[in-house]
């Protein structure tokens, strides 16, 4: 359940995420994850996230007390650091004409220097896809989640003066895993991070061996880290 998964953000309570406090790229894209599923598809593009957050604070699905008042209270909580709070939202996949599985942004650190893309979980239409990717190279999903991810660099003409990090928890994770291994961009990012993210068939991994060489795929392989719960698949 997401109230498990979601536990791992609080871990010392209040006190983690105080200003001045440092914490992890891993750590900030567990918050970020967190935020897709906000399910918000109204934020206003180039505003921090705290300022997002303010706007929701008497919304009655999410500070109000509804369906999504623990993930915004986590988010709420976190945003307080001003590392996590004064990171801007932008290519919101919802305003790129991605479908609705497709769901994805980019959050900028203020100086623009750092770029966190990040992957929602499975999303509308997506489960069927979810097996596939167990039993074929590259699944319809994941060839989307690697147009937005690549659309983006373009867009923001990302280059080698930005620390690029690709993040996902669930569906999400193995999006971000398969953007970094078979983006032509894949020498800008510089971390992914998966949440629960499930791999891939022994066929994906076969092809990347071969296009990359044992060499080049482990130099993408390495940039790869996994989150896990105890005892999940």
């Amino acid at each position: 359940p997401w109230g498990r998964r979601a536990n791992w953000l609080i871990w010392n309570g209040r006190e983690r995420w105080n200003i001045g406090n440092k914490i992890s790229e891993a750590e900030i894209s567990m918050v970020l994850d967190t935020f897709m599923y906000l399910d918000y598809k109204e934020a206003r593009e180039g505003v921090p996230l705290r300022e997002i957050l303010t706007d929701l604070e008497t919304h009655p699905d999410y500070g109000g007390g509804g369906v999504h008042f623990g993930e915004y209270t986590i988010l709420k909580e976190a945003a307080v650091n001003e590392e996590v709070g004064d990171l801007v939202i932008g290519c919101q996949s919802v305003n790129m004409g991605y479908d609705s599985g497709t769901c994805a942004c980019t959050f900028t650190s203020p100086d623009k220097s750092n770029v966190y893309v990040v992957y929602r979980g499975t999303g509308d239409g997506e489960w069927p896809d979810n097996g596939i990717g167990m039993t074929q190279e590259a699944t319809a999903q994941q060839k989307r989640a690697l147009s937005y991810f690549e659309e983006v660099v373009q867009y923001m003409d990302l280059g080698e003066n930005h620390r690029v990090i690709v993040t996902g928890h669930s569906k999400g994770g193995n999006k971000a895993q398969f953007v970094t291994m078979e983006s032509k961009y894949g020498k800008l990012i510089d971390a992914c991070y998966s949440v629960d993210g499930q791999g891939f068939s022994e066929m994906a991994v076969d092809r990347w061996k071969s296009k990359y060489g044992q060499e080049g795929y482990e130099e993408r392989t390495g940039k790869l880290n996994g989150i896990h719960g105890e005892n999940d698949y």
